[in-house]
C-alpha cells in the first residue's frame, strides 16, 4: 500500500541523487553551471544545487546533482569520486542520508 509507494519514491530519490561531500565546493568559482557541466557527461540531469549558509551567503561546501535515471547517477558516482575541481578532490556518494541530516540541522 502506501508504505510501498513511499518506499519507491524514497528509493528513486536516493538512487538518482549524487552528493558531493562537504569541504569540496567552498570556492566561489564553483557554480551550479560548473557543477552541471562537470556531471553532465554521465546522463540527463534534473537538478543541481549548491546550498549556501543563511547568514554569510557563502557556499556551505557541498552540492547536489539529481539525475533522471539511477544508472546515470551510479555512473557519475563511479567516475567523479576523486575527480578534481579547482585542485580539490571531490568525494561523491548518494545523497539520502546527507539530505536528511542537513534538513535536521536547518
Amino acid at each position: 500500500g502506501a508504505d510501498a509507494r513511499e518506499g519507491g519514491a524514497l528509493c528513486r530519490a536516493m538512487c538518482t541523487e549524487v552528493y558531493t561531500l562537504r569541504g569540496c565546493l567552498r570556492r566561489a568559482q564553483v557554480t551550479v553551471e560548473l557543477l552541471r557541466a562537470a556531471f553532465a557527461p554521465f546522463g540527463e540531469i534534473r537538478e543541481v544545487s549548491i546550498p549556501v549558509d543563511r547568514e554569510s551567503g557563502e557556499p556551505r561546501g557541498f552540492g547536489f546533482v539529481v539525475y533522471e535515471e539511477r544508472g546515470d547517477a551510479e555512473h557519475a558516482l563511479e567516475n567523479m569520486h576523486g575527480a578534481e575541481i579547482y585542485g580539490r578532490a571531490l568525494r561523491v556518494n548518494f545523497a539520502l542520508a546527507e539530505r536528511q541530516s542537513a534538513a535536521a540541522v536547518d
